[in-house]
């Protein structure tokens, strides 16, 4: 409807210069009703400003604050239009306001890329630590089970290694930063540990201590 209004308005300056008019020499002048040819700018934004209250809860913080300063520009620029005479500052400052939504709003979509990046990144890691080689888990526990006829107290040991080594696992996944070398190095002592009780003739565990304390020793 105030589409319209202000459609009609504007035809309305072909026929007569009560809006503004342009002398023979193409300068432009301001009729007496001009004013008139902004009040319906005016009231599309009060509907939008009451409309973006009622839907602020849909929008996200950085959406509510684009859409609230395309508002308030555009309100300030409209008795500056009326003062000024010469210069389109509706234009100038809807042209401004356009340009700050599009920088909040393409910020926010950067920022929520990277957000659903690391949620991704979380979700993988957490799906692999449930999918973690599910053959390897189960046989690691059948040779534990074995051991526990055969050597109790090997069993025992077996049982402690295996448990230090997912906890290790479970531990590196979970942390946002890079995991130090150290543990790194302790996570795979703690894998050859488990292993062993696999292929205990196929290990030699002593060069892998060699190696621990060679690359830590000050």
């Amino acid at each position: 409807m105030l589409t319209l209004v202000y459609t009609a308005i504007l035809s309305m300056t072909l026929f007569n210069d009560r809006i503004y008019y342009f002398t023979s020499d193409n300068v432009y002048h301001r009729g007496p009703y001009y004013p008139v040819l902004l009040f319906p700018p005016m009231i599309c934004m009060l509907f939008l400003f009451i409309a973006l209250l009622r839907r602020r809860k849909d929008l996200t913080g950085k959406q509510f604050r684009a859409m609230l300063i395309y508002i308030i520009i555009a309100v300030i620029c409209v008795p500056i239009q009326l003062l000024l005479e010469g210069i389109i500052v509706i234009v100038i400052g809807t042209s401004l306001s356009g340009i700050v939504m599009f920088s909040l709003l393409e910020t926010e979509q950067v920022e929520l890329y990277f957000r659903k990046r690391e949620e991704n990144l979380e979700q993988r890691m957490y799906l692999q630590s449930l999918q973690i080689r599910p053959h390897f888990i189960c046989n690691t526990l059948l040779s534990i089970y074995y051991l526990c006829d055969e050597d109790p107290s090997k069993a025992k040991k077996g049982i402690l290694d295996f448990t230090d080594y997912l906890r290790k696992n479970f531990t590196a996944m979970d942390k946002e930063s890079m995991v130090s070398f150290e543990d790194e190095i302790d996570h795979v002592r703690a894998y050859i540990a488990v292993e062993k009780i696999r292929y205990e003739d196929d290990w030699n565990w002593n060069s892998i201590s060699k190696i621990r304390i060679s690359c830590f020793r000050p």
